[in-house]
């Protein structure tokens, strides 16, 4: 072979390694370029992830800040009932306190020393504002007592009624058992009633004594107080 050929080889050589060279160079950068775009990629997914707990992070800390809010405003509010019902306690024994003087303002019970000319006007007029609340309350109870005697007279007719169809054999026997059981339960249901209403109409009269008694207490604690008031030039 002469110098020639193997120059011709030599080059041809060359330019394969060469060849090679560039193809194996391209393929690095390609691997790196891809291997880049992946990353750049992921770091893209990173960040957009980063930025979602972020503002989750701020959802949070934001309904946190609201709950804490809720939590102070319901502290207030629990103050302001706890104040409110403390001040209606205080109200309350101060009221008491203030009737605590009248409670044995009655017949009977009443300490006629305790007036003077400075207050018998304001006894005298306690005294009569008690009968007038006393007439009023015998109203009620007289009215109460008329409405639960009329309902236990309808019970007692009702019961009657109910009685007399099952003493009647005629109309007995024409109903069919089940029609006689029924019978017999609004007999009893009826008798029952009629036990009730008479309790409550007892109940009643009951009240309309005791209304009678209080009226007739105020009325001589009345006179009571009129009698000892003239006494000082006050009449009523």
């Amino acid at each position: 072979m002469n110098k020639t050929a193997l120059m011709i080889l030599l080059i041809i050589l060359i330019v394969a390694v060469i060849i090679g060279g560039i193809f194996a160079v391209r393929a690095v950068v390609k691997s790196a370029t891809n291997t880049t775009q992946n990353l750049t990629q992921q770091q893209q997914v990173d960040l957009a992830e980063k930025s979602e707990l972020v503002e989750l992070k701020n959802q949070l800390s934001a309904l946190e800040t609201s709950i804490n809010n809720v939590k102070l405003d319901l502290k207030e509010t629990t103050n302001n009932l706890q104040s409110q019902i403390n001040t209606l306690k205080e109200q309350q024994a101060t009221q008491q306190q203030s009737f605590a003087s009248t409670d044995n303002f009655v017949y009977g019970s009443f300490d006629i020393n305790v007036l003077n000319a400075q207050n018998c006007r304001q006894y005298l007029d306690m005294a009569e504002d008690a009968v007038r609340d006393a007439e009023d309350i015998l109203d009620d109870a007289k009215s109460d007592e008329d409405d639960e005697k009329e309902e236990y007279d309808d019970a007692v007719a009702e019961y009657e009624r109910l009685k007399a169809l099952k003493d009647n054999t005629t109309y007995w026997n024409s109903l069919t058992e089940s029609q006689q059981e029924d019978l017999e339960d609004d007999i009893d249901e009826a008798k029952k009633d009629k036990k009730d209403e008479k309790r409550d109409w007892e109940d009643a009269k009951d009240e309309v004594d005791d209304a009678e008694n209080a009226l007739d207490d105020a009325e001589k604690l009345e006179r009571m107080i009129k009698t000892r008031c003239r006494s000082f030039g006050i009449t009523s």
